[in-house]
Protein backbone atom coordinates (compact mmCIF):
# COMPACT_ATOMS: atom_id res chain seq x y z
CA UNK A 1 0.00 0.00 0.00
CA UNK A 2 1.51 3.46 -0.78
CA UNK A 3 0.26 6.12 1.76
CA UNK A 4 -0.11 8.63 -1.77
CA UNK A 5 -2.57 6.30 -2.95
CA UNK A 6 -6.32 7.30 -2.47
CA UNK A 7 -8.53 7.36 -5.49
CA UNK A 8 -8.05 5.55 -8.97
CA UNK A 9 -9.87 8.65 -10.31
CA UNK A 10 -7.11 11.15 -9.10
CA UNK A 11 -6.75 13.95 -11.55
CA UNK A 12 -4.50 17.39 -12.23
CA UNK A 13 -7.26 19.45 -11.43
CA UNK A 14 -8.63 18.56 -8.03
CA UNK A 15 -7.86 19.44 -4.63
CA UNK A 16 -5.53 16.77 -4.13
CA UNK A 17 -2.79 17.06 -6.92
CA UNK A 18 -2.96 21.18 -6.14
CA UNK A 19 -2.38 21.11 -2.66
CA UNK A 20 -0.08 17.67 -3.02
CA UNK A 21 1.99 18.60 -6.36
CA UNK A 22 1.04 21.96 -7.73
CA UNK A 23 1.34 23.81 -4.06
CA UNK A 24 4.98 22.47 -3.04
CA UNK A 25 6.19 23.49 -6.97
CA UNK A 26 4.96 26.87 -6.35
CA UNK A 27 6.87 27.17 -2.98
CA UNK A 28 9.86 25.93 -4.75
CA UNK A 29 10.04 28.44 -6.82
CA UNK A 30 8.67 31.51 -5.38
CA UNK A 31 11.58 32.68 -4.37
CA UNK A 32 12.56 32.76 -8.25
CA UNK A 33 9.65 34.28 -9.05
CA UNK A 34 10.54 37.14 -6.22
CA UNK A 35 14.69 36.82 -7.80
CA UNK A 36 12.78 37.70 -10.92
CA UNK A 37 10.72 40.36 -9.85
CA UNK A 38 14.15 41.99 -8.81
CA UNK A 39 15.32 42.30 -12.19
CA UNK A 40 12.45 43.54 -14.49
CA UNK A 41 10.97 46.69 -14.60
CA UNK A 42 7.51 46.43 -13.30
CA UNK A 43 4.76 47.57 -15.84
CA UNK A 44 1.63 45.43 -16.52
CA UNK A 45 3.27 43.59 -19.49
CA UNK A 46 6.20 42.39 -17.54
CA UNK A 47 4.39 41.50 -14.23
CA UNK A 48 1.71 39.29 -17.04
CA UNK A 49 4.78 37.43 -18.85
CA UNK A 50 6.70 36.59 -15.25
CA UNK A 51 3.35 35.09 -13.84
CA UNK A 52 2.10 33.41 -16.65
CA UNK A 53 5.47 32.16 -16.98
CA UNK A 54 5.51 31.27 -13.47
CA UNK A 55 2.38 29.33 -13.47
CA UNK A 56 3.26 27.37 -16.52
CA UNK A 57 6.85 26.47 -15.10
CA UNK A 58 5.41 25.51 -11.75
CA UNK A 59 2.86 23.13 -13.67
CA UNK A 60 5.30 21.61 -15.70
CA UNK A 61 7.09 20.85 -12.37
CA UNK A 62 4.26 19.36 -10.34
CA UNK A 63 4.74 16.74 -13.10
CA UNK A 64 7.62 15.21 -11.81
CA UNK A 65 7.04 16.23 -8.01
CA UNK A 66 5.93 13.06 -7.31
CA UNK A 67 8.47 10.82 -8.12
CA UNK A 68 10.41 12.87 -6.18
CA UNK A 69 8.13 12.36 -3.44
CA UNK A 70 7.95 8.71 -3.93
CA UNK A 71 11.46 7.83 -3.87
CA UNK A 72 11.70 9.93 -0.32
CA UNK A 73 8.94 7.63 0.60
CA UNK A 74 11.00 4.20 -0.55
CA UNK A 75 13.45 5.52 1.46
CA UNK A 76 11.68 5.90 4.69
CA UNK A 77 9.89 2.40 4.40
CA UNK A 78 13.40 1.23 4.14
CA UNK A 79 14.63 2.70 6.99
CA UNK A 80 11.31 2.27 9.16
CA UNK A 81 11.43 -1.11 8.29
CA UNK A 82 7.68 -1.07 7.11
CA UNK A 83 5.12 1.43 6.47
CA UNK A 84 3.89 3.84 9.14
CA UNK A 85 0.65 2.46 8.69
CA UNK A 86 1.86 -1.00 9.32
CA UNK A 87 3.98 0.38 12.40
CA UNK A 88 0.81 2.06 13.85
CA UNK A 89 -0.71 -1.21 14.20
CA UNK A 90 1.77 -2.84 16.57
CA UNK A 91 1.43 -3.16 20.38
CA UNK A 92 5.16 -2.34 20.29
CA UNK A 93 4.52 0.84 18.72
CA UNK A 94 3.51 3.68 21.04
CA UNK A 95 2.16 6.25 18.69
CA UNK A 96 -1.30 4.90 20.19
CA UNK A 97 -2.11 3.01 23.71
CA UNK A 98 -2.48 -0.20 23.92
CA UNK A 99 -6.30 -0.14 25.18
CA UNK A 100 -7.03 1.86 22.17
CA UNK A 101 -5.38 -0.42 19.94
CA UNK A 102 -7.10 -3.14 21.14
CA UNK A 103 -10.26 -1.50 20.75
CA UNK A 104 -9.66 -0.87 17.06
CA UNK A 105 -8.11 -4.24 16.39
CA UNK A 106 -11.18 -6.23 17.65
CA UNK A 107 -13.13 -3.55 15.10
CA UNK A 108 -11.32 -4.17 11.83
CA UNK A 109 -11.33 -7.91 12.91
CA UNK A 110 -15.05 -7.73 12.70
CA UNK A 111 -15.67 -5.57 10.38
CA UNK A 112 -12.84 -7.11 7.31
CA UNK A 113 -12.86 -10.81 8.98
CA UNK A 114 -9.07 -10.41 9.53
CA UNK A 115 -7.65 -12.35 12.40
CA UNK A 116 -5.61 -9.70 14.24
CA UNK A 117 -4.01 -10.07 17.58
CA UNK A 118 -5.88 -8.38 20.55
CA UNK A 119 -2.52 -8.72 22.65
CA UNK A 120 1.07 -7.76 21.93
CA UNK A 121 1.91 -11.46 23.13
CA UNK A 122 -0.12 -12.94 20.14
CA UNK A 123 2.00 -10.79 17.43
CA UNK A 124 4.30 -13.06 15.14
CA UNK A 125 6.45 -12.50 12.30
CA UNK A 126 3.11 -12.94 10.06
CA UNK A 127 1.25 -10.31 11.82
CA UNK A 128 2.62 -7.16 9.89
CA UNK A 129 0.73 -8.98 6.88
CA UNK A 130 -2.73 -8.82 8.71
CA UNK A 131 -1.90 -5.06 9.56
CA UNK A 132 -0.93 -4.13 5.83
CA UNK A 133 -3.80 -6.33 4.68
CA UNK A 134 -6.39 -4.34 7.48
CA UNK A 135 -4.86 -0.84 6.79
CA UNK A 136 -5.36 -1.00 3.28
CA UNK A 137 -9.04 -2.30 3.20
CA UNK A 138 -9.52 0.49 5.85
CA UNK A 139 -8.13 2.99 3.48
CA UNK A 140 -10.56 1.95 0.51
CA UNK A 141 -13.13 2.36 3.22
CA UNK A 142 -11.88 5.59 4.10
CA UNK A 143 -11.70 6.90 0.63
CA UNK A 144 -15.04 6.10 -0.25
CA UNK A 145 -16.47 7.51 2.78
CA UNK A 146 -14.68 11.06 2.91
CA UNK A 147 -17.80 12.78 4.35
CA UNK A 148 -17.35 10.62 7.17
CA UNK A 149 -14.20 10.69 7.83
CA UNK A 150 -12.73 13.89 6.67
CA UNK A 151 -9.35 13.96 8.70
CA UNK A 152 -8.10 10.68 7.35
CA UNK A 153 -7.99 12.99 4.00
CA UNK A 154 -6.88 16.03 5.51
CA UNK A 155 -3.94 14.00 6.89
CA UNK A 156 -3.52 12.27 3.51
CA UNK A 157 -3.24 16.02 1.71
CA UNK A 158 -0.43 17.51 4.50
CA UNK A 159 1.65 13.78 4.33
CA UNK A 160 1.74 13.79 0.60
CA UNK A 161 2.47 17.89 0.20
CA UNK A 162 5.53 17.15 2.94
CA UNK A 163 6.75 14.48 1.33
CA UNK A 164 6.58 16.30 -2.16
CA UNK A 165 8.02 19.01 -1.03
CA UNK A 166 11.02 17.22 0.81
CA UNK A 167 11.94 15.27 -2.51
CA UNK A 168 12.51 18.86 -4.00
CA UNK A 169 14.98 20.51 -1.52
CA UNK A 170 18.00 18.95 -2.54
CA UNK A 171 17.51 20.34 -6.14
CA UNK A 172 15.89 24.22 -4.87
CA UNK A 173 18.97 24.41 -2.53
CA UNK A 174 21.39 23.63 -5.23
CA UNK A 175 19.48 26.16 -7.89
CA UNK A 176 19.49 28.67 -5.17
CA UNK A 177 22.58 28.45 -4.14
CA UNK A 178 24.13 28.30 -7.89
CA UNK A 179 21.92 31.90 -8.48
CA UNK A 180 23.47 33.56 -5.10
CA UNK A 181 27.03 32.93 -6.02
CA UNK A 182 26.40 34.33 -9.90
CA UNK A 183 24.31 37.15 -8.12
CA UNK A 184 27.81 37.68 -5.95
CA UNK A 185 29.79 37.50 -9.17
CA UNK A 186 27.78 40.33 -11.24
CA UNK A 187 28.08 42.65 -7.77
CA UNK A 188 31.69 42.11 -7.33
CA UNK A 189 33.54 41.29 -10.43
CA UNK A 190 31.28 42.70 -12.98
CA UNK A 191 29.47 45.89 -11.54
CA UNK A 192 32.71 46.30 -9.31
CA UNK A 193 30.82 47.33 -6.28
CA UNK A 194 32.93 48.25 -2.99
CA UNK A 195 31.82 45.61 -0.45
CA UNK A 196 30.32 47.81 2.03
CA UNK A 197 27.85 47.47 4.77
CA UNK A 198 25.72 49.62 2.69
CA UNK A 199 26.00 47.20 -0.31
CA UNK A 200 24.88 44.63 2.44
CA UNK A 201 21.46 46.66 2.62
CA UNK A 202 21.21 48.12 -0.80
CA UNK A 203 18.02 47.67 -3.27
CA UNK A 204 21.51 45.98 -5.52
CA UNK A 205 21.54 43.36 -2.92
CA UNK A 206 17.43 42.87 -2.26
CA UNK A 207 18.07 39.40 -4.88
CA UNK A 208 20.67 38.13 -2.51
CA UNK A 209 18.82 38.34 0.51
CA UNK A 210 15.86 36.78 -0.78
CA UNK A 211 17.87 33.74 -2.27
CA UNK A 212 19.90 33.29 0.85
CA UNK A 213 16.60 33.63 2.68
CA UNK A 214 14.72 31.17 1.02
CA UNK A 215 17.50 28.54 1.18
CA UNK A 216 18.08 29.07 4.99
CA UNK A 217 14.19 28.27 5.28
CA UNK A 218 14.19 25.20 2.86
CA UNK A 219 17.25 23.98 4.95
CA UNK A 220 15.83 24.51 8.45
CA UNK A 221 11.92 23.46 7.67
CA UNK A 222 11.72 21.33 5.17
CA UNK A 223 13.40 17.87 7.04
CA UNK A 224 13.07 14.38 6.81
CA UNK A 225 11.52 13.95 10.07
CA UNK A 226 8.65 16.19 9.15
CA UNK A 227 7.75 14.10 6.49
CA UNK A 228 7.93 11.04 8.79
CA UNK A 229 5.66 12.59 11.45
CA UNK A 230 3.51 13.64 8.96
CA UNK A 231 3.32 9.91 7.73
CA UNK A 232 2.74 8.72 11.12
CA UNK A 233 -0.32 11.19 11.54
CA UNK A 234 -1.94 10.00 8.74
CA UNK A 235 -1.44 6.48 9.97
CA UNK A 236 -2.99 8.11 13.11
CA UNK A 237 -5.98 9.47 11.56
CA UNK A 238 -6.69 6.22 9.54
CA UNK A 239 -6.85 3.50 12.23
CA UNK A 240 -8.90 6.23 14.27
CA UNK A 241 -11.35 6.18 11.63
CA UNK A 242 -12.36 2.55 12.31
CA UNK A 243 -14.35 3.84 15.02
CA UNK A 244 -16.86 5.55 12.40
CA UNK A 245 -17.22 2.75 10.20
CA UNK A 246 -21.10 1.86 10.35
Amino acid sequence: MNLASWTSKETWFDDFAFHARFTPAVCALCPILLFTLTKIDWNIRNLSISFFLFIVIAYFISKVVRERGKKVEQNMYKKLGAMPTTIIMRFSDNHIDAISKRRYHEILRRHFKIDLPLVGEYETKDSDELYAAAMNQLRIWANNNRDIAPRVYTELKEYNFWRNLYGMKTSSLILYVFLIISELYRIFTIDRAAPTLGLVFSKQFCSVWILLISAILAFALVKKSTVQQRAFDYAKALIESCTQII
